[in-house]
């Protein structure tokens, strides 16, 4: 009840004087709807919830000139987070973004990028070719500025809105590359897959991803195991110890995993890829039993 009627409060006062609060006052706003909902994780009535951010939405576009990179960013994050289209907003946005992406940080360039892939916001080629210019530069002059999940995002966010740009594919690949070990096993997936949709290859960072991979097989689900090593053969760069550990993993434990069709039609793809290629990986029966299994 009291983030409901702190939501009633936040629309009265933003209605009554669109000057009542600034930049990062909205931003921090928007942030907080896209973080805690709590109605909608109860699965209440979420209407209060979205008219106020609707609200909120409305005051940034009006004070949008008002907003640093920071704001920009964390702002486009939340609106796609709660899956809460603003068309106006996200143009709004994206005008500032195209004006601003050389001040950008990291993880403000992977972020905004994967909000605007996440929403499909149209018209917003510039947008993307302003910000990969900006991340390819960091990668070169700041590569320490990067962490996974920000080449990640950024990686992912090309490929999920069916973009090319190998520029960025090329700047990025060594920069994860030297901090593969870092990775969490859902953005190590990501990048695989990023670079398999986009046929792209990278064998600097795929080696230094591979073993790592084939390590942590039991800490990916299975959705992410199966795209995770579809994208290695795909991109050209099988790892046969991680086929073998996906393999073994599929032979002993496939019916209590839960792999979806699409996950065991493109592990089946890539075993049989794999064997093909001659990268030291042989599709065996017990790799065929654990598919039937599953």
């Amino acid at each position: 009840y009291e983030f409901r009627d702190m939501c009633k409060l936040l629309r009265s006062k933003l209605c009554d004087n669109p000057d009542w609060t600034g930049a990062r006052q909205l931003a921090t706003a928007a942030h907080a709807f896209a973080k805690l909902n709590p109605a909608n994780a109860r699965g209440q009535d979420t209407r209060n919830e979205v008219a106020a951010m609707a609200t909120v939405g409305r005051a940034a576009t009006a004070k949008i000139r008002e907003f640093n990179t920071q704001e920009l960013s964390n702002t486009a994050w939340a609106f796609a987070t709660a899956q809460h289209p603003e068309p106006v907003l996200f143009q709004a946005i994206g005008s500032q973004v195209i004006l601003k992406a050389p001040q950008f940080k990291a993880q403000e360039i992977s972020n905004t990028l994967w909000a605007f892939a996440k929403l499909d916001v149209p018209n917003s080629d510039e947008v993307f070719a302003s910000l990969a210019d900006a991340a390819i530069r960091l990668a070169y002059n700041n590569p320490s500025a990067y962490n996974p999940q920000n080449v990640s995002n950024a990686l992912w966010a090309f490929a999920k809105a069916g973009r090319s740009h190998p520029q960025l594919y090329a700047a990025l690949g060594p920069v994860g590359a030297r901090i593969a070990r870092n990775f969490s096993m859902q953005a190590l997936a990501n990048v695989a897959w990023a670079y398999a949709q986009n046929n792209e290859q990278c064998p600097e960072l795929f080696n230094a991803l591979g073993d790592f991979a084939a390590e942590h097989v039991l800490d990916f689900s299975p959705t992410a195991l199966a795209d995770t090593t579809w994208g290695f053969v795909q991109c050209g760069s099988p790892n046969p110890r991680l086929l073998d550990r996906v393999g073994d993993l599929l032979y002993r434990r496939a019916r209590s995993l839960d792999f979806t069709p699409q996950s065991l039609a493109r592990l089946a793809q890539a075993f049989m890829r794999a064997d093909q290629m001659g990268s030291g990986f042989r599709f065996t029966e017990q790799h065929l039993d654990g598919l039937l299994t599953g």
